[in-house]
């Protein structure tokens, strides 16, 4: 007896900056930035293969990840709220991980570096841009001073992403009654022009302007081009993590919906995380082709600077996770928890689906996918 499966298609929700353009294009096929329902190239002949024999197909979803953080805790009461696969910030995904498991494949993770606090230049505090970067980390005091100088609020990136919570520890802040009136949440491509202006968007500040901002929280590929815009570096809380851990900063995790191994049936899961591994290798194997289509989403950056924040973030870790980036994983979350910023995770429960082609051991520093 015959039986015909029926098509599924999944979607792949991912921020629109160059990293996760990059890695998931084998997957989705290239899609008009514009316009990312319309796909311009489909996904490479050996892959499209494979999915069609599963009669899967993925589905694009560009959005920035504040947005897709607030969905997936939506999801919770409503499912149907997030995707099947999603970005997901670290920190978010304590709150969320009853309903989805991370993957091994595709975290974005700081080595030495990560989100930066900026701001612009203050005559006697901050030196302006090319002096050299601080030592150490200015204190939680220092840095309410230089706000208060600035006279407004910081810019962040949504308060469910782990740069946040990486403020919210320096700062001492535990709940939104402490951020309050202190942070103004914005999409994180909005972020320079608003520290650089001193306003954020809108129309509520005084002269017609948004509110005033002193200080901006720089994610993704703004961490490259603050100083072209007048800026200069508060914190690193990548650097900042290291020192303090002697362990990476792990920012950003793709994350399955636990119910796909009921909906596509008993190792899915696995298939899934083993199709996002080889969507990472391919890209990496033709990265000329991959980092063209990438720039497409990041037009504010050049050739080099592209060059430079996929190796940032597609790194070793995004291959494989590893045992040292899981107790990255664990480290963050605890913390964070500790301090009453998020739930603790759950003992018993599977937190990462680990890809068949990878160890649990990272690959040594520098190797390369052949």
């Amino acid at each position: 007896m015959s039986s015909t499966r029926r098509p599924v298609t999944l979607t792949l929700a991912h921020s629109p900056d160059p990293d996760d353009v990059f890695m998931w294009w084998p997957l989705t096929g290239m899609v008009d930035p514009g316009d990312p329902a319309r796909v311009v190239s489909p996904p490479p002949e050996d892959l499209r293969r494979e999915l069609d024999a599963l009669g899967w197909s993925f589905r694009a979803v560009p959005a920035d990840i504040a947005e897709l953080n607030r969905l997936a805790i939506r999801s919770l009461d409503e499912p149907a709220a997030s995707y099947d696969i999603t970005a997901l910030s670290m920190f978010t995904y304590a709150h969320v991980q009853r309903d989805f498991v991370l993957t091994s494949c595709g975290a974005s993770v700081g080595l030495d570096y990560g989100p930066k606090l900026v701001a612009p230049p203050l005559p006697g505090l901050l030196a302006p841009p090319g002096a050299d970067a601080p030592a150490h980390a200015p204190s939680a005091e220092a840095i309410r001073s230089l706000i208060a100088r600035g006279g407004g609020a910081i810019a962040v990136p949504g308060v469910q992403t782990t740069a946040f919570a990486c403020l919210c520890m320096l700062m001492g802040w535990k709940s939104a009654d402490d951020w309050r009136g202190r942070v103004v949440e914005m999409p994180f491509d909005a972020i320079l022009r608003a520290v650089e202006t001193g306003r954020g968007p809108g129309g509520g500040g005084e002269g017609g302007g948004g509110p005033r901002i002193s200080a901006g929280l720089l994610i993704h590929q703004s961490q490259l081009t603050y100083t072209q815009h007048g800026l200069v570096e508060l914190v690193d809380f990548g650097r900042v993590w290291k020192e303090a851990t002697g362990l990476p900063l792990p920012l950003g995790g793709n994350a399955l919906r636990r119910d796909l191994e009921t909906r596509l049936g008993p190792g899915s899961l696995q298939r899934l995380t083993d199709l996002l591994d080889r969507s990472v290798r391919f890209a990496l194997k033709h990265r000329e082709e991959s980092t063209r289509y990438a720039m497409k989403f990041a037009p504010e950056i050049d050739r080099a600077q592209a060059d430079r924040y996929i190796d940032m973030y597609v790194s070793d870790y995004t291959l494989n996770l590893g045992e040292k980036g899981a107790r990255a994983v664990e480290r963050l979350i605890g913390h964070a928890a500790s301090l009453g910023l998020c739930p603790a995770l759950g003992c018993g429960r599977q937190h990462i689906v680990w890809a068949a082609t990878g160890a649990r051991q990272n690959a040594s520093p520098g190797a390369r996918v052949e």
